[in-house]
């Protein structure tokens, strides 16, 4: 047994990429937008075979809800695969009077924090490579 492990890296990508890159939701996932401009999202529970029995137990209910603030739900209906990160840091710049650095920053974390749940991804451009 090891006791000091080596953490594994995450991806890095360069600014340019990250600006570039397209949010998309992921499409398993159930949600819905209410009437204060919160978005509701339905996340399915673990299937396993031991939280299938727990949940038998417990009468767990099938999906459990995540509810996003309205600037958190604003963010989330423009994560639609069709804008960039720069676009939507942009058009929630405009509507909120951030700054730049501000927006940039609040956004990239909330939506590191959404695909640590899973429940967004980013499409990164590659490079492309020139051929002779």
């Amino acid at each position: 047994m090891r006791l000091f492990r080596r953490k594994k890296q995450e991806p890095t990508i360069s600014r340019e990429q990250l600006y570039a890159a397209r949010p998309v939701r992921n499409p398993y996932l159930k949600w819905e937008r209410k009437e204060g401009g919160e978005v509701v999202i339905s996340v399915p529970r673990d299937r396993s075979r031991k939280a299938n029995v727990l949940a038998k137990l417990s009468n767990l209910p099938e999906y459990r809800q995540v509810q996003l603030d309205k600037i958190g739900g604003e963010g989330w209906m423009y994560c639609d695969g069709t804008r960039t990160f720069k676009d939507v840091m942009e058009i929630l710049q405009e509507r909120h009077r951030l700054s730049g650095r501000e927006s940039e920053i609040s956004l990239s974390l909330y939506m590191r924090k959404l695909m640590e749940k899973k429940f967004l991804a980013l499409m990164v451009l590659g490079e492309k490579k020139e051929s002779l």
